[in-house]
């Protein structure tokens, strides 16, 4: 990937494909975008299921922001839309409440 700058815009090319950087103005927007671009994302076979509350049978829960299903590569992702200001800790925190909350995964 090559990044270079047009007229103040930073540009980021990967093979002839040309990306321009954008500043969304919140989270939500952002989420809205992802929720819109789903198939553009993930691909035409996957399907977006909506927010809702994993828990573990040790009491550890979160809500991501959705589920992504890949119907014919046979997968899941848990679905978490963050902006860049937040730091690791939080990410981190969340991706831990994830992986022990992921439906009713229980400690070793």
């Amino acid at each position: 990937m090559e990044e270079i700058d047009i007229e103040k815009k930073k540009i980021a090319l990967v093979g002839n494909t040309q990306y321009t950087r954008y500043e969304y103005s919140s989270e939500a927007e952002l989420q809205e975008f992802v929720y819109k671009s789903i198939e553009h994302i993930f691909g035409k076979n996957c399907i977006l299921l909506p927010k809702t509350k994993i828990s573990s049978a040790a009491g550890i829960s979160s809500i991501p922001d959705g589920f992504v299903l890949d119907i014919l590569g046979k997968k899941w992702y848990i679905l978490e839309i963050e902006m860049w200001e937040h730091d690791y800790k939080h990410i981190f925190n969340q991706l831990d409440s994830f992986f022990f909350g992921d439906m009713g995964y229980k400690y070793p």
